[in-house]
């Protein structure tokens, strides 16, 4: 998508849709030749035959993964190479063909063959929503009150008890009932967040007070903007967003999802700042994120897979030399 300018248009259109980064790879199989290893992703992903033919085999499970197989089920991470003779039962195996389109969920264990030893398999993969569970939510809801409650309550800034990292500690208890105590409080503002926020009759509004939740979501959401593709790429109305807007300007915005509003930092007075994707770069899509930069889901210790290092959100795995990457 970095170079070729229709897939950018189609991860614009596909991120204004689902409100998360999209990632294209295309992949090219000799004839007769093994892809990649059976393995499983931590992002959603459609797989598009453009040319040749496949045969993909989808598997729910690996008794070789030490991930329990009841926690094996929309993976946080991708896993390493599974042997084949590990697979639960194929819950699916199509083969296709030029034209065809084939999606599976995160964290289902798949691997596809070129079976046809006269012509080669060519694929696009587009995967998406990586790091978007309710876990990763709560998460940046922990980190938003926490900061907040941070600011607002000194026993939070107070030292743990002196010798309290001893096994033999006595203040292990009273700690422990501390630390409920603060997540009570937080749950606390949590509900009734929840309680305004259904007793508004319009969501925006609701956000817009600055719960916990709300500013988490806000946070996402500038992210989201700070690193997706611009939309309207190759359009020669450029102008159309040069003009001058005041506080008195009535602006329609065709795609919401290029915009963000984030609160600013240090203000008390409501004040949020627009974000926007207009002028991000087609060429360094997805290459300055965060996730990129760190590997997107390398092994952790819920992982299968030995080595370190995982697998980037907009591929499959690691290029073998069966399977080259285009």
């Amino acid at each position: 998508q970095q170079e070729h300018l229709k897939l950018a248009r189609l991860v614009a259109a596909l991120e204004s849709q689902f409100g998360s980064l999209v990632g294209v790879n295309a992949y090219l199989t000799p004839p007769g030749a093994q892809g990649l290893a059976p393995h499983w992703d931590d992002v959603e992903v459609f797989v598009l035959q453009l040319g040749g033919e496949k045969a993909w085999s989808l598997h729910k499970t690996s008794s070789a993964c030490p991930v329990p197989l009841e926690a094996q089920s929309l993976p946080r991470y991708s896993s390493g190479d599974l042997p084949r003779e590990s697979l639960s039962p194929a819950m699916m195996q199509p083969v296709l063909i030029a034209g065809d389109l084939l999606y599976f969920p995160r964290g289902i264990i798949h691997h596809a063959p070129n079976q046809d030893a006269g012509r080669p398999s060519v694929h696009l993969t587009i995967s998406t929503f990586q790091r978007q569970s309710l876990f990763d939510l709560l998460s940046k809801t922990f980190e938003e009150g926490l900061a907040d409650m941070w600011e607002k309550d000194e026993a939070l800034r107070r030292s743990v008890p002196w010798g309290v990292l001893s096994p033999s500690s006595s203040a292990y208890a009273g700690l422990c009932a501390s630390l409920a105590s603060q997540l009570r409080l937080l749950a606390d503002a949590v509900s009734e967040e929840a309680d305004a926020a259904a007793g508004s009759r319009a969501s925006v509004a609701a956000r817009k007070g600055g719960g916990y939740v709300a500013s988490a979501l806000a946070e996402l959401g500038t992210d989201f903007v700070r690193h997706r593709m611009p939309p309207r790429l190759g359009s020669t109305g450029g102008e159309e967003f040069g003009h001058i807007v005041t506080p008195l300007s009535c602006v329609f915005v065709p795609d919401p999802s290029a915009l963000a509003l984030h609160p600013t930092p240090g203000s008390d007075d409501g004040s949020e700042r627009l974000v926007s994707c207009i002028g991000n770069s087609q060429q360094e899509h997805m290459m300055k994120h965060p996730d990129v930069e760190a590997g997107q889901g390398g092994s952790d210790d819920e992982g299968c897979d030995e080595a370190e290092g995982g697998e980037s959100e907009e591929c499959e795995g690691e290029d073998e030399e069966e399977e080259e990457e285009a």
